[in-house]
């Protein structure tokens, strides 16, 4: 719910992270750039599985980062005016939540991503920076 989740609450890792996820939150910790986290989710999606049209907020701005741990190649992520959003393992995506959007996955796989919301910091800025810099094509293109 909302008003569950606010910026200002205190967050941590909860047990079950501790004990099935050490390595990921020692990732997260010390190679994932960020200034602080408000909340990082893991989310399974079943095959066959989808989440409805929706959006996350009527602010326009760049939210959580979604980093997409497995990808199977009949899941999509759609998102209103870009179209597909082109997910591979291990690729991570800085998201405008106020966009729109959906993801069905006709798969046989579960899909996994990690869903990261967290404060900027400089280190973070100046990667999204050099990603764009080096990008093949302009991102429109690529949707």
């Amino acid at each position: 719910e909302d008003s569950h989740y606010t910026e200002s609450a205190k967050m941590d890792w909860i047990p079950e992270a501790h004990e099935l996820m050490p390595e990921t939150i020692e990732w997260l910790k010390t190679q994932w750039p960020h200034g602080s986290y408000q909340r990082v989710r893991m989310m399974e999606l079943e095959p066959g599985g989808w989440i409805g049209v929706h959006k996350d907020t009527d602010i326009k701005q760049l939210g959580p980062i979604n980093i997409a741990i497995t990808q199977p190649a009949d899941c999509e992520f759609y998102s209103e005016g870009l179209g597909v959003v082109p997910f591979r393992p291990g690729t991570a995506m800085w998201m405008d939540v106020s966009r729109r959007h959906a993801v069905i996955n006709r798969s046989a796989q579960t899909r996994w991503h990690m869903i990261i919301h967290q404060t900027v910091s400089s280190d973070w800025q100046r990667l999204v920076e050099l990603s764009y810099a080096n990008l093949e094509k302009p991102l429109e293109s690529q949707y």
